[in-house]
């Protein structure tokens, strides 16, 4: 989650994945922003990447998802590439999400589940 996008915006891009990626109904979505406490980050995330509740949620995730800003803007939060270099290590999908012209759409790491053969 890139925090330029508005929460309305963050949803449809979560529903949005959820409908491409076929996921039952009942699916979570740690979403990071929501689960550290934000006004004490230095005391939750300590000084070892590895020892972080990103790092933690990573490892047992079945994928990821990065939403950027509206038109795609990339993210150059820090802890944005350190979740994509982790998932990539652990070869866990992850896939990117933003809101274009009012709509959601999602980019996945591989074919998805809707995505017909050519």
């Amino acid at each position: 989650h890139y925090w330029a996008e508005s929460i309305l915006a963050f949803t449809m891009c979560v529903e949005e994945h959820a409908k491409v990626r076929r996921l039952r109904k009942n699916c979570r979505y740690w979403v990071c922003a929501y689960t550290n406490d934000q006004h004490q980050l230095g005391l939750e995330l300590g000084k070892d990447p590895l020892q972080t509740p990103f790092y933690n949620a990573l490892r047992l995730c079945k994928g990821a998802l990065l939403v950027l800003a509206e038109g795609g803007e990339a993210a150059d939060r820090i802890w944005c590439g350190f979740e994509a270099s982790i998932a990539f290590r652990m070869r866990t999908r992850y896939d990117q999400a933003c809101i274009a012209d009012g709509q959601p759409h999602v980019l996945t790491f591989e074919p998805a589940e809707t995505d017909s053969t050519v």
